[in-house]
């Protein structure tokens, strides 16, 4: 029998494998999407300037100019 770390290895690679196989075939842009969150009663006036009037909120930003809420 196959120690457990040999296994888990091979269960890594064939992921991988995988994820490579799909990257060739995908036709879509790969992007990054990174959330953050905002204490609005630390800090009051980036929530002010972003035009925070209500929790949660949720805007989006490209290139850091806001796409809308």
């Amino acid at each position: 029998m196959k120690p457990y770390t040999a296994i888990a290895q091979e269960a890594l690679q064939r992921r991988n494998a995988s994820i490579a196989e799909r990257k060739k075939t995908d036709r879509r842009v790969e992007q990054s999407l990174h959330f953050t969150a905002v204490d609005c009663a630390t800090y009051p006036n980036e929530c002010s300037n972003a035009e925070v009037k209500s929790y949660p909120t949720l805007i989006a930003y490209k290139d850091g100019v806001a796409l809308g809420k």
